[in-house]
């Protein structure tokens, strides 16, 4: 006699209870208070949990005995006991670098060499403080927020076109943006204190690596006033 759809269906439901029932007891509760954290991040019923923002830089890298980590689109490397932020645009960065370096040799080598010794010096320092200056903004931690475990990451929709004001949902990164905070397009990441991306140094101008762009323009920009004003007066 045929049971009917009802009594299958019913049997197939204590079947998996069953096999819930079976599951060891420290993996059940594990498993409950992360579905449990889940929901609570994607309703929005904890909103005590999503104000506390998490840096990444405070919370530290979980490493796991790899040499490098995704956050985003941001590739963090592991170089003795520090951190190197690269974002996506790196290769804008090399190029910016070759032009430091190709700009300063071509001085250094070609005009300074026939002047005083201490244009040689002069064109010397300008390379390496501008160099130091773009690689230092170009590598350190730009103020990346530490998305949920649980978060899909990729891109919002719809795009983010201002910083929060505060108390905005990321969608992407699962969390709560503190004011001036923002989720980046190219880097995947939200960033606190959030300025622009800038593709010359690879990745966004946030709050952490802010000073270190103004450094570096001030030291690019006063170089190659030096070696213009220098090159046009030995002309």
């Amino acid at each position: 006699m045929d049971p009917g759809p009802q009594v299958v269906g019913r049997q197939e439901q204590e079947g998996e209870d069953q096999d819930n029932d079976d599951a060891p007891d420290d993996v059940r509760p594990r498993q409950d208070k992360e579905e449990e954290e889940f929901k609570e991040l994607v309703n929005g019923e904890d909103p005590e949990k999503q104000r506390s923002v998490v840096y990444v830089s405070d919370h530290g890298i979980s490493w796991q005995g790899r040499r490098y980590v995704w956050l985003g689109r941001v590739c963090v490397m592991r170089i003795g006991s520090r951190a190197a932020f690269v974002g996506p645009h790196w290769y804008c960065t090399l190029l910016m670098f070759s032009v430091i370096i190709g700009v300063g040799s071509t001085f250094i080598f070609r005009i300074a060499k026939d002047l005083h010794w201490v244009h040689l010096v002069g064109g010397a320092l300008s390379v390496f403080c501008s160099s130091e200056a773009l690689l230092r903004c170009a590598f350190i931690d730009p103020g990346i927020l530490q998305p949920h475990p649980n978060s899909p990451g990729g891109n919002v929709q719809p795009m983010q076109m201002l910083p929060a004001r505060g108390e905005r949902r990321c969608s992407a990164c699962m969390i709560t943006q503190p004011k001036g905070a923002m989720h980046c397009e190219f880097c995947h990441v939200c960033v606190a204190g959030w300025d622009h991306h800038c593709p010359w140094m690879g990745k966004c101008i946030g709050q952490s690596n802010l000073n270190a762009f103004y450094a570096f323009l001030c030291t690019s920009l006063t170089s190659l006033a030096y070696i213009l004003i220098i090159t046009v007066l030995s002309a």
